[in-house]
């Protein structure tokens, strides 16, 4: 056994349990999203089929270049993430925060990788969901 944990169709679907008590809840309280929520929810359904089905054959195919290429679509999407939830900033600070982010996301994810888990930093198996978590705060 290699750690993983095998999660199945059957236990992915019992996430739609939980959707379908918030879509009660929203009902009896008057809360007129439904449709944003569905469609959160159809959304949220591709990218988790989608991310799984690419990890899955990097985690298998563990090349330094699926690594960078990963990380690096984690840092653009991020910083389009912060700097499209405020459109009043100017050119300059939105370089500043585009900076920021990849030096102190990537000086952060380094640290992690090789000096506490003690591993190379191409190995996407630790690296990328160190990264999501790292990133994505």
């Amino acid at each position: 056994m290699d750690g993983t944990a095998a999660l199945g169709i059957v236990q992915f679907s019992f996430i739609y349990v939980l959707l379908i008590i918030v879509l009660i809840i929203m009902k009896k309280s008057k809360v007129n999203q439904t449709k944003l929520v569905l469609v959160a929810s159809i959304r949220m359904t591709f990218q988790l089929v989608l991310v799984g089905y690419i990890l899955k054959y990097i985690f298998s195919n563990p090349r330094p270049i699926f690594t960078i290429i990963f990380i690096t679509l984690m840092i653009i999407f991020s910083i389009n993430r912060v700097i499209n939830s405020r459109q009043d900033l100017n050119k300059n600070f939105k370089v500043a925060i585009a900076v920021a982010l990849i030096f102190s996301g990537l000086s952060i994810l380094s640290f992690f990788v090789v000096i506490v888990v003690n591993e190379s930093v191409f190995n996407p198996q630790y690296t990328i969901p160190l990264a999501g978590m790292i990133i994505g705060n």
